[in-house]
């Protein structure tokens, strides 16, 4: 089992927030995105610029609002690439 440290935590949560943001660009509003894991616009705001943790639960349901794997949220490369 591996355990972060706080700044890696935080990094991994800048990452996942920017993935998520490309992959919306276009497609939705973090407000409709927000109405499927159960947020609100500011908790989804909070979660795509790195503030806030996405839960598993909030993951998967994101990963399928956006019509890509968990894994893909996670990846280095731009969507297009």
């Amino acid at each position: 089992m591996t355990i972060l440290t706080t700044s890696a935590a935080d990094a991994m949560n800048q990452k996942i927030g920017r993935r998520v943001r490309n992959l919306m660009f276009g497609k939705m509003t973090q407000s409709e995105l927000a109405d499927r894991i159960g947020t609100d616009q500011s908790g989804m705001s909070r979660r795509i610029h790195g503030k806030t943790e996405f839960s598993p639960f909030e993951l998967k349901v994101t990963a399928e609002s956006l019509g890509v794997s968990v894994d893909a949220l996670f990846a280095d490369t731009h969507p297009s690439d």
